[in-house]
């Protein structure tokens, strides 16, 4: 008897998922915009510079009522920063100065609540938070060397290379500083929070903030850290 029971609740169980899973609304957003990436430097004699790139994505969104929905997707996100430093070297010169432009290039998936507040007939507001899992996809910099000898310049040379993702430090490259050569992290999780406001029940702007939880490189120099926030504004339209 016992187990006929299990059995029945079960089954009964299995139905009303079911049941819910059809009855769940579901709707998508493309977004596209800008973003500013700015670099959080611990520890480092380079002195970072924020820079202003591309974001767009495709979110689904999965309704557990008429207020919360799970939000995920994937989303395209080009972060980077720019560096400048200056050091006295080992060799003929008095000072060489090193500037610097880094592109990451990140597939994240966003794992987050989202609230909706309001009528699509008056405009809609929603705010979701949680987790965005990037994936780091490739990156490079391009770096140019002034040498100097009592402040004139008498010496430049521009280097260009695709940095290793989770592998070893890139070796071959003569003349690069420290802080550069360093293989990446493929994994970079990331805080995001999202604020969106929806009129005519299609159009909507928003605007965005995420802030990577670990350094981007897999070494670091002189316990120095590296961490980017991000943040911009996109515009898009709903569909379902």
């Amino acid at each position: 008897m016992l187990r006929y029971l299990r059995m029945v609740l079960l089954t009964a169980v299995i139905c009303t998922i079911a049941q819910q899973a059809r009855a769940q609304q579901r709707w998508f957003e493309f977004t596209s915009g800008l973003a500013l990436s700015v670099p959080q430097a611990k520890g480092s004699p380079w002195h970072y510079k924020a820079r202003l790139l591309p974001h767009a994505g495709l979110s689904g969104f999965f309704a557990f009522n008429n207020v919360f929905a799970l939000k995920t997707g994937l989303l395209y996100e080009m972060k980077g920063y720019s560096t400048v430093a200056r050091y006295v070297p080992d060799s003929l010169y008095t000072m060489e100065r090193f500037t610097s432009k880094t592109n990451y290039h990140f597939f994240h998936i966003p794992l987050q609540l989202a609230a909706s507040f309001g009528h699509h007939n008056n405009g809609l507001f929603r705010m979701a938070a949680g987790m965005s899992y990037g994936f780091l996809v490739g990156a490079r910099s391009s770096i140019t060397v002034g040498s100097f000898d009592d402040q004139q310049q008498v010496r430049s040379r521009s280097i260009s290379f695709d940095h290793l993702i989770a592998l070893q430090k890139k070796d071959g490259i003569a003349g690069l500083p420290h802080h550069e050569g360093t293989s990446l992290y493929l994994f970079t999780p990331a805080v995001r929070i999202d604020l969106t406001y929806i009129w005519q029940e299609r159009l909507l702007i928003t605007a965005f903030y995420e802030y990577t939880l670990q350094d981007s490189r897999t070494r670091t120099v002189n316990n120095s850290s590296l961490r980017l926030h991000y943040a911009g504004l996109a515009l898009g339209v709903l569909f379902w």
